[in-house]
């Protein structure tokens, strides 16, 4: 499959997280949900190539975290690789809040919450977000995944390095955190409850593949 294909299969997987993510205010159709998981599922059953969609945010004016500036996702955020051995793909939802990288305030000169990084840095804090609670397997899986995708980015080995360590020591109380699921309207930017819960958004929106024996959620 060429990267044209590819697009092609990734923005059915697009198409199919709009639909979803319009009913997830109101009254979400369970079958809705279950198209959606099986579609993300589905871009590893081809030969798709390792693959990330354009990121597109709305920064919310005057929103800051912990001194970050806050954006909202706006369209579907999908980030596949293709591992030997384990190959997995994560969407990231629109109305996601985030604030890309966790840089502490002391070395914001040296590494910026927006660079190179950004984009792994979102797919990072969903997989965070949706996380089950005590799990190290899932946090590590998580982890590692921030580091492929940095890797994907042209982050240096340096820098990934720097930063995947930083979140192994640093990153446990806040994976599956109940705030760290945050939405916020894309009309008004307001902050918004979730409708769907982190159990649900995690079955549906990560997806792995195991030597092609098994599928489940990151």
């Amino acid at each position: 499959m060429n990267r044209d294909e590819a697009g092609a299969v990734i923005g059915d997987i697009l198409e199919s997280a709009r639909g979803v993510s319009k009913t997830r205010t109101h009254e979400t159709d369970d079958e809705d949900l279950i198209e959606f998981g099986q579609t993300v599922c589905g871009v590893l059953d081809g030969d798709t190539e390792n693959f990330m969609s354009p990121l597109t945010v709305a920064v919310v004016p005057a929103a800051l975290r912990d001194g970050r500036r806050v954006s909202v996702i706006l369209k579907p955020f999908i980030y596949v690789q293709r591992r030997k051995k384990r190959s997995f793909a994560v969407l990231a939802p629109p109305q996601y809040e985030t604030d890309f990288a966790s840089i502490p305030s002391g070395v914001r000169w040296l590494i910026s919450p927006f660079g190179r990084h950004a984009e792994a840095a979102v797919i990072h804090d969903w997989l965070y977000a949706t996380g089950r609670p005590g799990s190290k397997l899932g946090r590590l899986h998580a982890d590692q995944i921030f580091r492929e995708a940095m890797k994907y980015l042209g982050v240096s080995f340096a820098l990934r390095q720097i930063m995947y360590i930083s979140v192994r020591i640093g990153g446990g109380k806040a994976f599956g955190r109940d705030d760290e699921l945050r939405f916020r309207n894309l009309d008004t930017l307001d902050k918004e409850e979730d409708m769907i819960g982190r159990e649900v958004w995690r079955q549906y929106t990560t997806c792995w593949h195991d030597n092609k024996t098994k599928r489940g959620p990151v």
